[in-house]
């Protein structure tokens, strides 16, 4: 594309499985897969009636970049972000359940461009550059240097339900997304830094991934200390283990410890695991697990 050329979208949003072939034949679409990342979000959002929170991940693109998204205020501006959202409910656009891939328009005043109905976000700034296309390359397992073991699609994803009107499994998808990305060098474990409200970095939240992705974050509040001068941050709420959503892909290799670091998932006692390199592993499975199963805590 050259700099004088621009696409330009109101809204788009497909099935994450689909927008490479979709890309095919709309090039809007297409300009868009094109455009660099310049940091990945990992972001929490409130969910009505549920006591943790959902979560995404959010890719933030330079502005630079040659897409254009009509604002409510009727200008076109450079869009921000895409996201990769795990869905459990038929849209009204008619999307079936899945991975979603979202592109949005620019937040106003956000600096780090969190989301505006984000309750945190944990930022990692990317070097080496890629493309969205290669982001979207490696979670549909068709990027010609995967490692073994990482050949397998992971936007065929199911939530589960595991009370009245309760899904999980959010945390279940995002956790092999970001295994993947960051074996592949596309992210860091630890974030750069933790933000609340787009406005006060916070420095009492752990920032390495698999101590992070358990934390409930409910009841955040700020404020400013005697000085006002230092903002100051408050959290209650519980660790949240995470629970199996499904995997569609019978390739998929659910890990659920990546080297030194041993997520927390809470699984079926009699789960069949297997280890390979520094990696343990539970292979996909082929439905959604019974939330009536009794589960073991694995730490």
């Amino acid at each position: 594309m050259s700099a004088t050329q621009h696409c330009k979208f109101r809204e788009m949003t497909c099935l994450l499985s689909v927008v490479l072939q979709n890309a095919k034949q709309d090039s809007t679409l297409n300009g868009i897969l094109e455009q660099r990342v310049k940091r990945v979000h990992i972001e929490f959002f409130p969910i009505a009636n549920q006591r943790k929170p959902h979560v995404v991940l959010r890719l933030i693109l330079y502005e630079c970049g040659n897409v254009l998204a009509l604002q409510d205020d009727g200008r076109w501006e450079t869009a921000g972000s895409c996201m990769f959202d795990s869905n459990n409910r038929k849209q009204t656009d008619g999307l079936d359940p899945g991975v979603i891939f979202r592109v949005h328009k620019v937040f106003r005043s956000q600096a780090w461009e969190m989301h505006k109905d984000s309750i945190i976000s944990f930022i990692y700034d990317v070097e080496p550059v890629h493309t969205i296309r290669e982001y979207i390359c490696v979670i549909l397992g068709t990027h010609k240097v995967l490692p073994e073991g990482h050949i397998s699609i992971l936007s065929l994803f199911e939530l589960t339900i595991v009370a009245e009107k309760t899904l999980d499994g959010c945390r279940d998808i995002v956790s092999q997304w970001v295994i993947r990305l960051h074996r592949m060098g596309y992210m860091k474990w630890i974030a750069d830094r933790a933000m609340l409200d787009d406005k006060v970095e916070c420095e009492h939240f752990p920032r390495e991934f698999h101590n992070f992705i358990s934390m409930g974050f409910t009841n955040l509040r700020t404020g400013l200390n005697k000085f006002d001068a230092v903002p100051q941050v408050e959290m209650t709420g519980d660790n949240i283990a995470m629970r199996f959503g499904r995997f569609q892909d019978p390739a998929v290799e659910r890990i659920i410890r990546y080297g030194d670091y041993t997520l927390p998932y809470v699984y079926p006692a009699k789960t069949t695991t297997c280890t390979r390199h520094d990696c343990l592993i539970v292979p996909s499975q082929s439905t959604t697990l019974d939330s009536s199963q009794k589960y073991s805590l694995n730490m």
